[in-house]
């Protein structure tokens, strides 16, 4: 464990403690200094640790941020007294386990940013109040992908007018129309499930081009895109100008011919199951700053595969898995930056 001298710990108003487990006479240090401003417990193994700490967090009346990363909560349920935090502006649970968000968590009043994205353990997503829409302050919202509205119905963010930042946001549980009512919204990221749901989101994108910084979207196989209709989506999509990172797990079978306004700022480009008839090669070897590209499971399901000299000039990581019909993957001279950092090939039959 590191901490410092007990002495000290009664003066400062911020602590991060890295532990491998809370000790009592620690807590009681801890619990004499009622004036901190910022307390960080931050588990630094890569498995997480179940939380045995009975600090009362409900004393620390100054606390205006409260990290607990890397740990399992009894119960699922967050440690005590946090509903009492009334300066608290950031909370962070991310990659801990935690089952629900109680709904008083909610009514914090100067809350301003909120990570939720915990640790997935045995299929258990994390649960959030249909209350989140009183954090009328929050700016910054992390949820986990996978997260479910306690009793099912749609998660509602109508009234979180200062949000600048979500992520996290899944067409299956929370409220698109909401989403397009957040003027500030400036980076978000989501995972998209019906054609539906992802035709509202990109005409709203390319309504508000000036509006946002950075795009993330996952498009999952509920998702069908590869009609005429749903190829024209896909391009519109690729029109973005600050869609940075997209995944589709979904059949898309042609991708959109490269053109100058299209694909400018991608960054990170991963396809599952797309059965995508045609070369992909041609057309991503173009895009100007790819620097991850993964197809993987079906994603490509013809005979041959070029990469062209001069091709992926930003390229730092590539992987290419399970290619049932690939036959010849050529790769030419000059083709790929030498500052390929990984590359992970599993794909010719």
């Amino acid at each position: 464990m590191e901490r410092e001298e007990e002495s000290s710990i009664s003066k400062t108003r911020r602590s991060a403690i890295h532990l491998d487990e809370l000790d009592n006479d620690y807590n009681y240090s801890i619990g004499e200094n009622k004036n901190i401003r910022t307390l960080l417990f931050l588990q630094k193994e890569w498995h997480y640790r179940y939380w045995r700490s009975c600090i009362a967090f409900g004393i620390f009346k100054f606390l205006k941020v409260l990290i607990l990363e890397g740990y399992e909560f009894e119960n699922g349920k967050l440690p005590e007294g946090i509903e009492k935090l009334n300066l608290l502006k950031l909370l962070s649970i991310e990659d801990s386990v935690v089952k629900e968000l109680p709904p008083s968590i909610c009514k914090l009043p100067c809350l301003q940013s909120l990570n939720l994205q915990i640790r997935v353990l045995s299929d258990i997503h994390i649960s959030l109040p249909n209350s989140m829409y009183e954090m009328r302050r929050l700016k910054h919202l992390f949820m986990e992908d996978g997260h479910q509205s306690v009793g099912g119905g749609k998660l509602k963010l109508e009234g979180l007018n200062e949000l600048e930042t979500v992520m996290g946001f899944n067409s299956l549980v929370d409220d698109i129309t909401h989403l397009l009512k957040l003027q500030k919204l400036r980076v978000f990221g989501g995972t998209i499930c019906h054609e539906e749901s992802l035709s509202t989101i990109v005409d709203h994108i390319l309504n508000h081009q000036d509006q946002f910084r950075s795009i993330r979207l996952t498009i999952l196989g509920d998702t069908t895109i590869d009609s005429k209709d749903s190829s024209t989506l896909l391009r519109r999509l690729m029109m973005c100008h600050t869609l940075n990172v997209l995944y589709i797990e979904a059949r898309v079978r042609k991708l959109p011919a490269y053109e100058v306004q299209l694909y400018q700022n991608v960054t990170e480009l991963r396809f599952w199951k797309s059965k995508i008839e045609e070369d992909p090669m041609k057309i991503l070897e173009k895009l100007p700053m790819l620097r991850e590209l993964c197809l993987s499971e079906n994603a490509y399901v013809g005979s041959e595969m070029i990469c062209g000299a001069t091709g992926f000039p930003q390229l730092r990581e590539l992987v290419l898995n399970d290619f049932p019909n690939l036959v010849e993957w050529r790769v030419e001279k000059g083709a790929m930056p030498i500052s390929l950092l990984y590359i992970l090939v599993n794909a010719i039959n």
